[in-house]
């Protein structure tokens, strides 16, 4: 379901990982652990500084 939040916002913009968690209803400390996971297997990407947060790695529909 996080995936699925990344991809309503495309590859462009970058999300807060305290937004998805706030979206998704989820602790933050579980989506902290997936993310990192998710990352290591090159589905996301994240981006550091005042506009960071977590975005696709590749568009939404490359990704099954």
């Amino acid at each position: 379901m996080s995936m699925a939040e990344l991809a309503r916002h495309g590859t462009a913009k970058s999300l807060p990982l305290s937004q998805i968690a706030e979206a998704q209803r989820l602790p933050l400390p579980y989506l902290e652990q997936l993310f990192l996971a998710l990352r290591r297997a090159g589905l996301i990407e994240s981006v550091r500084g005042r506009a960071g947060g977590y975005r696709l790695s590749r568009e939404a529909a490359q990704i099954t």
